[in-house]
């Protein structure tokens, strides 16, 4: 009887034993679990990272303007980072790289993701993650406090996917970088960037993203490239980012030190893509070209950017939206330029430059803008066929402050129409005009002295010459969301 019991106690013990949690155990565990599925077993790997989903109450799916929409959605996923499991891992370690999971191979220095799901990859070491799916794969990679350096190619290069999500988990710090020297084609590309995708992608998360661009640009995407709520900090010897379809920045923070653009966005075969999207997010950017470069359209909904230039600050071939911000540029050439057509409808701007604001139609309808510039303050030049060159004040306080010699506050090669506003200039010459000068609201001080129509120092008077057709009506408000 003795030993029957000792024995059932025995057995008590270890049952205790088996199912007791250490107190210091990790939130955040990992298990391999066998399955078996039609005979066939297979690892799933779960584990649970913090990852904060990004709110913003103030996202819509097109941007309206000019009789143009422009595609600025971004899906739930893009905002919340979410996955229902882990599909494989992949950790670095010098020269090593282990994985555990599913579809993932193996070959020399580069690791190969062949199928949807999600994948963490964590360590330190050196090697190139490719991902080659079905073209209606979604792949997620969670970085996990990872430092990754490639040898021979791009660190993350996203040959073929539906999309790529980059997903930095709460608290997480991740360095990504190429080396100076390399040649690599995918699909007739030459791989010029430390990430460089083919397909759409996306990084989200509220982690921290470092990445050096030491051959040639940072982050390079060949379709669009959504960065929501996470810190990037981006250091090339060309483009911070570079992008074909489009750039959007949804509550993120971006610092680029960029050898030519901080932030392009390019694409010659369609008039509704490329374009850079800005919304409730951190711009700081210091770049020896333009700071944001777009083919088709910068919009800006509201954040805070701060650029310092050598070329303009912010460009596009056609028009430049702003509804509000807090903009700070500071250019060798223009702060804010658009070959087409520049509308402000508030935030506050503030430009040290060259010339100020230049576009062939400049519709100011309101915000808190200050110019200092040597040039022109404010340009209407004309970079689009088809169209007079206008300045079209409807609102707003404007302070001009010119440099000394032979420079304009207001300078249009067409025609000056203010409407209303609060506008303050220190200038030489206040206004330069080939066409209509009008005064028709508004409070304009020149010197310090109000005045009650436009003097011109090209045509000596106010009137000049007669209307010219073919422009947009002065002043197109804010765009329709």
């Amino acid at each position: 009887m003795k030993r029957i019991l000792a024995s059932l106690l025995a057995l008590l013990l270890l049952a205790g034993c088996a199912t007791k949690t250490p107190d210091n155990a990790e939130t955040n565990t990992e298990q391999n679990v066998e399955t078996s599925t039609d005979n066939k077993t297979e690892t799933v790997i779960t584990e649970n990272y913090s990852i904060t989903e990004t709110v913003n109450n103030t996202l819509h799916e097109t941007f309206s303007y000019n009789n143009t929409e422009y595609d600025v959605s971004v899906s739930k996923r893009d905002l919340t980072g979410s996955y229902e499991e882990i599909t494989g891992t992949i950790e670095f370690s010098g020269s090593e790289i282990k994985t555990a999971g599913s579809n993932v191979t193996v070959n020399g220095n580069t690791v190969k993701i062949t199928a949807a799901g999600t994948y963490v990859l964590s360590g330190t070491g050196q090697g190139t993650v490719l991902i080659e799916t079905d073209s209606d794969s979604k792949v997620q990679l969670i970085l996990n406090n990872l430092t990754l350096t490639s040898v021979d190619n791009a660190a993350i290069l996203v040959g073929q996917a539906d999309k790529v999500f980059i997903t930095l988990p709460d608290n997480t710090v991740n360095t990504i970088s190429d080396v100076s020297s390399y040649t690599a084609v995918y699909d007739d590309s030459d791989v010029d960037g430390a990430i460089f995708s083919m397909d759409d992608l996306t990084i989200n998360g509220t982690g921290k993203l470092i990445v050096y661009g030491k051959k040639s640009h940072g982050i390079v995407c060949k379709d669009e490239l959504t960065i929501a709520g996470s810190v990037i900090q981006i250091s090339s010897v060309k483009s911070g980012i570079n992008a074909n379809d489009a750039v959007k920045l949804i509550n993120a923070t971006v610092k680029a030190d960029a050898g030519t653009d901080g932030i392009k966005a390019d694409n010659s075969t369609d008039d509704t893509k490329g374009f850079i999207y800005i919304n409730n997010s951190v711009i700081n950017i210091s770049s020896s070209d333009k700071g944001l470069q777009a083919s088709a359209a910068v919009l800006i909904d509201s954040g805070s950017i701060t650029i310092s230039s050598a070329d303009d600050g912010i460009n596009s071939d056609s028009i430049i939206v702003i509804n509000d911000g807090s903009i700070n540029i500071k250019s060798s050439d223009d702060a804010i330029h658009a070959d087409f057509i520049l509308e402000i409808n508030d935030g506050t701007i503030s430009v040290d430059a060259a010339e100020g604001l230049e576009a062939t139609i400049v519709n100011l309808n309101g915000g808190n803008i200050t110019v200092n510039a040597s040039d022109d303050g404010i340009n209407a030049a004309s970079k689009t066929a088809g169209y007079t060159p206008s300045i079209n004040v409807n609102g707003g306080s404007i302070n001009v402050t010119m440099g000394p010699g032979d420079t304009d506050g207001f300078d249009s090669n067409g025609n000056i129409i203010i409407n209303g506003g609060n506008i303050n200039i220190s200038a030489q010459s206040a206004f330069d005009y080939d066409g209509i000068g009008q005064l028709n609201g508004g409070t304009v001080t020149v010197n310090g002295s109000q005045i009650t129509q436009l003097t011109n120092q090209m045509m000596g008077g106010p009137g000049g010459m007669g209307g010219f057709g073919g422009q947009p009506g002065g002043g197109f408000g804010r765009p329709g969301h």
